[in-house]
């Protein structure tokens, strides 16, 4: 195992999002990325929001852009081409149109693995060209996706397996199916249905922020993609049981399994 010595170490991830309103969004996602043990965590919004989210952000650090453009867009890639993962998506109520120059060009600059996740998921549904011919289509991209986003990618809900196994090959990109029984799909077209309990009380808005938040982070300190799935997936799950199981509360809400995860560590068979 690699030696320790600084923050540095365990990796730099980027997260990109948020609008007027949904700082939530990024706010759960920069600190799940804290918990999964990532050394530095930057959570990157429009410049219009920055005071807000500084009132309720805790220990990582926040950036900014001014306007959804590709110079902007730009800045940002650069910030990115000195950290091991990049999360974006989140929270972001703006147009489509006003959005895509900008998410179209970081996600083609990224040189290292993106996680597209929530209103930037749903945006490649019309605009399925951005992950195909992507210039960087040597590193791998992970697509994270409710029902409804499935649903709008791929026309159903519960897609046949083989129609998302050839998107993934062809995007160069890992498909997340959040659902009951989540699928992973890799880019070789592999399927891999992890088990995974089935927590309803977790289905409310900002889990999925702390999925992608998980997941950043874990890119970030350098596990393998499939593995950094399979542990984000997990963590999740067992951080919001471990919060009903103590309280008895009648939901886990993103907070609860933030709060939890310290307790999960030494239940999972797979982390080493």
């Amino acid at each position: 195992m690699a030696i320790i010595e600084d923050k540095w170490d365990r990796g730099r991830v980027i997260i990109v999002g948020g609008s007027q309103g949904t700082t939530f969004t990024v706010k759960n996602s920069a600190e799940a990325a804290m918990r999964s043990g990532c050394g530095v965590v930057v959570a990157v919004v429009r410049k219009d929001i920055v005071e807000t989210l500084e009132r309720t952000s805790g220990t990582f650090k926040i950036g900014h852009f001014d306007s959804y453009t590709e110079s902007e867009a730009a800045k940002v890639a650069d910030l990115v081409t000195r950290s091991k993962s990049l999360v974006c998506g989140m929270g972001i109520e703006d147009a489509p149109h006003t959005i895509l120059p900008f998410f179209k060009t970081l996600i083609e600059q990224s040189r290292c693995t993106t996680v597209i996740d929530a209103d930037v998921t749903q945006l490649l549904a019309n605009n399925r060209n951005v992950l195909r011919d992507r210039p960087n289509l040597e590193t791998p991209h992970v697509v994270l996706m409710n029902r409804t986003e499935t649903e709008n990618y791929f026309g159903a809900k519960t897609p046949d397996a083989k129609v998302v196994a050839q998107e993934a090959r062809e995007t160069n990109s890992w498909f997340v199916l959040k659902s009951k029984r989540p699928r992973i799909i890799s880019p070789t077209g592999e399927i891999i249905e992890p088990e995974v309990a089935e927590v309803p009380q977790m289905a409310n808005a900002g889990s999925g922020d702390v999925l992608s938040g998980l997941l950043g982070g874990m890119l970030a300190q350098g596990f393998t993609t499939r593995k950094a799935i399979l542990l984000a997936l997990q963590i999740r799950t067992k951080a919001a049981q471990h919060y009903l199981r103590s309280t008895k509360d009648k939901t886990a809400q993103p907070q609860d399994i933030i709060r939890s995860i310290p307790f999960i560590w030494s239940q999972l068979e797979e982390y080493e």
